[in-house]
């Protein structure tokens, strides 16, 4: 459906900011120059497999097979699966065939070893999605750092989820003390009547004798702020006032989501799901004034947490895997093969909050070592595509400093442009103080995106 087809400039959205850029927080030039490999400040789209992908099932098949305790997927019960799909081989890894729809862009494609210590899903999509643990008071995804430091007066940081994924939707539009004014805006797009509720249930209609009322009260109390005419001198009475009058303005939004063609469905198969159509609406987006959009694939028929069952349900835990990553890959390249995506100026991230391991059916969490994947933006810019990290006998990932959810956060805030050592960031101490926030971005670059290598 076409988005113009929308009230758009007639609704507004509770949550929505259009911040001023404050002083400082934009990344030296000279992080970008060629002889980094950064030439440009990429788009970000963030794509959070949640429940945990099963790195030896998908991207490190252990010997160049599954893994031991995994039967292997049912790839004929993946609807639109090319079954005649093979594994291929990465810079000395074997790959699933559920990942065959990156083969043609192997050139852009960075595949990374990950390792942390929280199993619970809670405090594990919580760190992977910030890069901080929760009750941090500077705890906040990349779309809020990039709302606030470079968003201008447009909204240019969003969260897109179906009808699950409020848990990791919740973790990625944290803002810390970036401030709620920068939070971004997030939709859900798990309508199965049509495409005119897919914004309904975050966006609501202005209903201005109400609004003025509002303002009334708000007036009033600015002017109790007030010392002998002064102006009001609170920035929390700023931050409110920010958000207050973005919720008139839906023009903003408007025209990002306007012309956006989408093809929604109630459906729940391989080819046709809501994390497609969130990943259509992400590319969208980007091509207009986004600079951050994080989908979240909460999965098909599930999430990639895949757990207790019968031996028998083994392949149907594996084919759920392999389903899901399949899916959404093949949507990814869709995008990129038909120009919506541009892997020149955005960076695709596809990331998890930890993998999986035996147990005696299915499979549980396995923070210790996990994988995620880094597609174009500065991947392969200078010959950069292939394997970062590995993993030990015990599948833990070998020690390294940017093996973690923080120093990905680093990498991809530079990526964008932003220095993740603002203030309201990140501290060195949070990685190697010792090395300097220089010398912290530059490996955080070389490991996540091959750049410098």
């Amino acid at each position: 459906m076409d988005l113009s087809r929308r009230r758009l400039l007639s609704i507004g959205s509770a949550g929505l900011a259009l911040p001023a850029i404050r002083p400082g927080g934009i990344l030296g030039i000279e992080l970008f120059g060629r002889s980094n490999g950064l030439s440009a400040n990429f788009k970000v789209l963030e794509v959070f497999l949640e429940g945990g992908l099963s790195h030896r099932e998908a991207l490190w098949l252990a010997g160049g097979s599954y893994a031991s305790w995994s039967d292997e997927p049912i790839w004929s019960d993946i609807d639109g699966f090319d079954t005649a799909a093979s594994d291929w081989s990465h810079d000395g890894i074997t790959l699933s065939k559920a990942t065959s729809p990156l083969q043609d862009y192997s050139d852009r494609l960075r595949v990374v070893a990950m390792g942390h210590d929280l199993e619970p899903h809670t405090a594990a999509v919580a760190l992977a999605a910030t890069g901080k643990t929760i009750g941090r008071p500077r705890q906040a995804g990349s779309g809020a750092a990039i709302q606030r430091l470079a968003g201008g007066s447009t909204p240019v940081s969003w969260v897109l989820r179906g009808w699950r994924g409020a848990r990791a939707a919740r973790a990625a539009s944290t803002t810390g003390l970036h401030g709620a004014e920068h939070r971004p805006i997030s939709l859900s797009v798990s309508s199965a009547s049509g495409a005119d509720d897919i914004i309904d249930e975050f966006l609501v209609a202005r209903n201005t004798s109400r609004d003025a009322l509002r303002d009334v009260y708000r007036n009033r109390y600015e002017d109790r702020l007030r010392f002998s005419g002064s102006s009001v001198r609170s920035a929390g009475h700023e931050a409110f006032v920010a958000a207050s009058n973005a919720a008139h303005d839906a023009e903003a939004i408007g025209a990002q989501l306007d012309g956006g063609t989408l093809q929604l469905t109630g459906d729940t198969t391989y080819q046709n799901n809501h994390t497609r159509t969130a990943l259509q609406m992400a590319a969208h987006l980007l091509s207009n004034d986004a600079r951050y959009v994080c989908v979240i694939d909460s999965g098909v028929h599930s999430t990639y947490d895949t757990h207790d069952g019968t031996e028998d349900e083994d392949s149907y835990y594996a084919t759920l895997q392999a389903g899901n990553l399949w899916s959404t890959l093949d949507e990814v390249a869709a995008l990129i093969d038909s120009g919506a995506l541009d892997l020149d100026d955005t960076l695709v991230v596809f990331n998890t909050e930890f993998g999986r391991k035996d147990q005696t059916t299915g499979s549980n969490h396995h923070p210790d070592g996990y994988g995620v994947m880094c597609l174009g933006g500065p991947v392969g810019l200078d010959g950069s595509s292939g394997v970062s990290g590995a993993f030990d006998e015990d599948d833990v990932v070998a020690t390294h400093t940017h093996a973690n959810p923080t120093a990905l956060r680093v990498a991809v805030l530079a990526a964008a442009g932003i220095d993740p050592f603002h203030s309201d960031n990140f501290d060195p101490d949070e990685l190697d103080a010792a090395l300097g926030e220089t010398a912290l971005i530059q490996d955080a670059i070389a490991y996540f995106f091959g750049v410098g290598v």
